[in-house]
């Protein structure tokens, strides 16, 4: 604690403060405006309307700091990351054309062997 707490807690007792607890629990600590029911609802429309909207654009939108947003979306709507993934650039021509030569390569490949085998039973 510090000396000016010191001070002010001393300076308050000597005002005629009788108890240590806070007797207006409610008023103490920062009141919370962000996380209502209104900004819940109104970050939840906002991703509805588009799921690939980003926590900053949220932020920015609703006038609300990054971290209040992203508690909402998290721990109110319990909502997750999106995860983008790259579907495959190969087209089904292509996986065809990869497969056929296969077929072609292994009868070479017999050839070469048999090939190969008669030099040695000669």
């Amino acid at each position: 604690m510090s000396r000016q707490q010191v001070a002010k807690w001393c300076r308050s007792f000597q005002a005629g403060r009788e108890h240590v607890e806070n007797r207006n629990m409610e008023a103490s600590g920062r009141p919370s405006f962000s996380r209502t029911n209104i900004n819940t609802a109104r970050v939840e429309e906002i991703i509805q309307r588009d799921r690939r909207v980003t926590v900053r654009k949220i932020a920015s939108e609703l006038d609300l700091s990054y971290g209040n947003v992203q508690r909402i979306i998290t721990d109110e709507l319990r909502y997750s990351k999106m995860r983008l993934t790259k579907s495959s650039s190969v087209t089904d021509w292509q996986l065809q054309s990869r497969r056929q030569p296969a077929p072609v390569a292994l009868l070479l490949w017999l050839q070469y062997t048999l090939e190969l085998n008669r030099g040695f039973m000669l």
